[in-house]
């Protein structure tokens, strides 16, 4: 693929609750809907390693946002330990960019004194001034392949 002229920051961070995503875009112009593919966006994709759903949520500098739990063969199992309609997001228009974050709540499993949680994420985002979508982590252009994920472990200490 080629060089995106308006790179992007992402940030990723976690406490024994909930895994924190934040991600910058620059842009030349904003174009603020909720049209996903249309508008300026981001779909942030997180499931757990081996099953076949995934939550996918989509927020736009409106602050406006989607989410659903997507599954292709009715896999219930998650690593997102909510209600994908109760996933906290937030959207800010800065000069010469835009931002957003999404706090979602993570499902832990107790591993000897330390709770840890493996998420498979996959970030999209889609500048509309330019008709780029940045993907992370880097892959396949392919139309209909599936497209990589980063896998995270997620670990600390469960005592208070």
């Amino acid at each position: 693929g080629r060089h995106t002229v308006f790179p992007a920051a992402l940030r990723l961070a976690h406490d024994q609750t909930h895994l924190y995503v934040t991600i910058t875009i620059p842009v030349a112009t904003l174009q603020s809907g909720m049209r996903w593919g249309q508008d300026d966006g981001v779909e942030l994709s997180i499931g757990t390693p081996g099953a076949d759903n995934a939550l996918v949520t989509r927020g736009f500098p409106s602050g406006y946002t989607e989410t659903e739990l997507k599954s292709t063969s009715g896999d219930s199992r998650t690593a997102i330990g909510a209600d994908p309609g109760t996933v906290p997001f937030a959207a800010c228009i800065l000069p010469g960019a835009w931002s957003c974050e999404w706090a979602i709540p993570i499902a832990r499993q107790e591993d000897g004194g330390n709770t840890t949680a493996e998420v498979d994420i996959r970030v999209v985002t889609h500048r509309s001034s330019t008709a780029e979508d940045l993907v992370w982590p880097a892959g396949t252009t392919t139309p209909g392949a599936e497209l990589p994920r980063l896998r995270l472990r997620l670990s600390g200490n469960s005592a208070p």
